[in-house]
């Protein structure tokens, strides 16, 4: 059978018309798949941050009898929760595994824009009350001298467990730790935390205060800095 130009023509218009067709409606479909799933995550982790912050506080009421200035912990009913992994099967029994514990007591010190910030270690800290940079040093260096304008300040440093990471929790505890358990995935280079936070450390009666890891330097380069007149910095 022969085939006129004016026919072989038409067929290749055609196809290259419904290829065109079809891949907007593909685009179409993947992006509509995308910003659903989107939503599906943000509804979870503002319900996962709710919920948090109604079982995890202390009522209204008990937080506003507290004192104008006081410790971020001071707002929390519960102070302290069991983390585990949400596969490990080693709890309540010590995990000597190598890695991270698949399950850990943490007590909580605030809640941040994304998720959790727990306690993991206190540590002696070193600020710089001009430039606003600042240091950790071990607590045997702590007991040196160092220039006037430099204050030690112990320093939480917290891991941040976002809402993406929280996957279940249980309020009731059990007969081994009453205190909340989080259930969460250790995603993230195989922990629960996306980062670390530093927080200068007072008393219970004294707000624990953010700094900025960006300002954070090595011990020696926050001695050197003192060195430099601060027109060359």
């Amino acid at each position: 059978m022969t085939y006129t130009v004016a026919l072989l023509t038409s067929w290749k218009a055609a196809a290259e018309e419904e290829a065109r067709t079809r891949i907007g409606k593909t685009n179409n479909t993947a992006r509509a798949r995308s910003v659903k799933q989107a939503v599906a995550t943000i509804q979870r982790d503002h319900k996962m941050r709710d919920d948090l912050h109604r079982d995890l506080l202390k009522t209204a009421k008990e937080r506003m009898a507290l004192p104008r200035v006081t410790s971020r912990i001071s707002k929390f009913a519960h102070s302290e929760i069991i983390v585990h992994r949400i596969d490990d099967n080693a709890y309540p029994n010590i995990d000597d595994r190598p890695g991270i514990s698949g399950w850990f007591k943490l007590e909580i010190l605030d809640f941040y824009h994304g998720g959790l910030d727990c306690v993991l270690d206190l540590q002696c800290g070193l600020f710089d009350s001009e430039t606003h940079a600042w240091s950790l040093i071990s607590y045997e260096r702590s007991k040196s001298s160092f220039p006037q304008r430099l204050s030690k300040r112990n320093v939480y440093i917290t891991g941040k467990i976002p809402w993406r990471n929280i996957l279940y929790y249980d309020m009731n505890g059990d007969q081994y730790y009453r205190e909340p358990h989080l259930y969460c995935a250790f995603t993230d280079s195989g922990e629960p935390y996306e980062g670390r936070g530093y927080f200068t450390v007072g008393d219970e009666q004294t707000y624990e205060w953010e700094v900025r890891p960006e300002d954070r330097l090595e011990p020696e380069a926050l001695l050197s800095l003192m060195a430099r007149p601060l027109e060359n910095r």
